[in-house]
């Protein structure tokens, strides 16, 4: 009886050290998440454009809130829009407060993003109820975000935001999944989610799998929702905004295979450790509904990925679907590793978290990032020299006659000149038709 009461409290000192030990390892790894977005969000208060998409999403924006014209006759004019009405409408309101519609667009965005990162930690908490999971989870997002696709986060463009939108459907279902309504609202939420931005198709793609497989009338429900929210979703933006609405968010784009398959590389290897770590709930065989619903979602979301990447014109957005998946997969990994290690593993999760941690931070834009933390005056005065060369370009623009033929938008915009064309995003006599399309 002595014996098996001294193993008990030694293992339970040996829990409470480990837990310490996480605490611990998330807590470094927050204050660096927290350092790094702080930095974004400065950045995002400059003059100064990071990102090609925002002086694009200003101006069609501003078209909006002028009530002109947001969908245009292919080849009649060199501008067009392939993107979904939803973000200029939720954008809109705020230009008459800020009024700036790319500072009205980078709030939208910003908010957005913070918002992803508590939808998944609210997610894989909902799930295990495992706090250091859920916080290693939505972490390792933001992480890899921040230091791989940082020209992302914060600008004005609409991608976060049905990001955010769409994984609240899928909180919705994983919070209250035994209600028959849970299917509905989520559907209801992730197609409102497509039209703000209609390239994050995973998501939908594995919910719909997943259903078929363990809930078909949940199946049912969540396809009829969609379709149906699809369909009339689509009538309205026709008779709203008029005739040309389908043809611009259907505009081809020339594909290369050679793109698709470097690009898909290339975004992959900086989870590649992630990958592996997201498997070992399959690999000890503890896997429950909810890890084939993350497996799937990553394996979707990597699919779409390398479909997508093959497109002319498609950035690292592409990528996006892939990260979140992946984010939630790995922090579910954690928590269902640590329901199986108990005594006879202890180190295991320790291990998991640590190669968790290793994925988001050991990446090709670490190297970029270091200067806010070891050269924080050499990056603060980097950006304000960008400010003032932007500032001294639009001055330029200004005050020359007549619309101005800008590279990036965001100058005219802030010049206030019309612009002649999108030379991103037009269709140029000899060109195939948009095989520049702006990024998906």
């Amino acid at each position: 009886m002595v014996g098996k009461v001294t193993t008990t409290k030694q293992t339970g000192n040996g829990q409470r050290h480990n837990f310490l030990l996480e605490a611990k390892i998330v807590a470094v790894l927050a204050a660096i998440t927290v350092v790094l977005i702080i930095a974004a969000f400065y950045r995002a208060t400059l003059i100064y454009s990071f990102n090609l998409n925002e002086g694009w999403n200003a101006i069609i924006t501003k078209h909006f809130v002028e009530a002109k014209p947001i969908y245009y006759p292919l080849g009649g004019i060199p501008f067009t829009n392939n993107y979904p009405p939803l973000s200029f409408i939720i954008v809109r309101p705020l230009c008459y407060l800020i009024h700036d519609a790319v500072f009205a667009g980078r709030l939208v965005a910003t908010s957005a993003f913070i918002a992803v990162i508590v939808i998944i930690v609210a997610i894989v908490h909902c799930i295990q109820r495992d706090t250091v999971a859920a916080l290693t989870a939505g972490l390792t997002f933001a992480l890899l975000m921040l230091l791989n696709s940082s020209h992302y986060v914060g600008a004005d463009d609409p991608q976060m935001l049905a990001h955010a939108v769409m994984l609240l459907g899928l909180y919705v279902y994983v919070r209250c999944a035994t209600a028959w309504w849970s299917t509905i609202l989520a559907a209801a939420l992730i197609c409102v989610g497509l039209f703000i931005k209609h390239n994050p198709i995973a998501l939908p793609i594995a919910m719909a799998l997943w259903l078929l497989a363990y809930d078909r009338p949940g199946f049912t429900r969540f396809a009829s929702t969609g379709a149906a929210a699809t369909l009339v979703g689509l009538a309205l933006c026709v008779k709203i905004f008029g005739p040309f609405f389908l043809p611009s968010l259907l505009i081809p784009r020339t594909f290369s295979l050679g793109k698709a398959q470097r690009d898909l590389v290339y975004y992959l290897s900086p989870i590649k450790l992630s990958l592996m770590l997201m498997m070992l709930p399959v690999a000890l065989r503890v896997q429950d509904r909810w890890t084939w619903l993350f497996v799937l979602y990553v394996a979707t979301a990597i699919a779409i990925c390398g479909l997508s990447a093959g497109g002319d014109g498609v950035g690292s957005n592409a990528q996006f679907e892939v990260i979140i998946a992946v984010a939630l997969s790995s922090g579910h990994a954690l928590s269902r590793v640590g329901t199986v290690a108990g005594p006879q593993m202890p180190a295991l999760r320790i291990w998991v978290l640590a190669g968790c941690v290793l994925s988001a931070v050991w990446s090709p834009g670490t190297d970029a990032a270091k200067d806010v933390f070891l050269q924080p005056r050499s990056w603060l005065a980097d950006l304000q020299a960008k400010q003032a060369e932007t500032l001294r370009v639009v001055s330029i623009i200004a005050v020359r006659p007549g619309p101005a033929l800008c590279q990036n938008l965001v100058y005219c915009y802030w010049a206030n000149k019309q612009p002649a064309g999108d030379l991103f995003n037009s269709v140029l006599p000899g060109r195939p038709a948009l095989s520049a399309t702006r990024s998906s």
